[in-house]
């Protein structure tokens, strides 16, 4: 299999929010994980770079201090994948990897946390 497969996805904010945590997630074949902000000037920020992801850390990473984010600014998430029998972690370089719920599957989400910006106190 694949040493070095990337899968990404995005999402762009219509509102300005501010940006309060993110949680990156795969299973057993995720080996890394990152988080990009592309604002709406041109500029990109990489938020939390995780070179050596590890599934058992399951962390929610909460930021020290709320991100205010520009509306049309672009969440970017990236996760790369081993599937090679080279990979300790992998239960079976052998099959063709799919979505999945189970841990021998894999999954894709970068969830992150965020409250409108003009959000008044509750």
């Amino acid at each position: 299999g694949s040493r070095n497969y990337r899968v990404d996805a995005e999402y762009t904010f219509e509102e300005p929010v501010a940006l309060l945590s993110l949680f990156p997630h795969t299973h057993l074949r995720g080996t890394r994980f990152q988080f990009d902000l592309a604002y709406p000037d041109g500029r990109v920020e990489t938020l939390l770079p995780l070179t050596r992801y590890d599934f058992n850390w399951q962390l929610n990473y909460l930021l020290r201090t709320p991100l205010e984010i520009p509306a049309g600014t672009t969440v970017k998430a990236s996760a790369w994948y081993d599937n090679s029998a080279d990979n300790p972690a992998n239960p079976d370089p052998t099959v063709a990897v799919r979505f999945g719920e189970q841990t021998w599957d894999e999954m894709m989400i970068g969830y992150f946390n965020w409250v409108p910006r003009d959000a008044g106190a509750p």
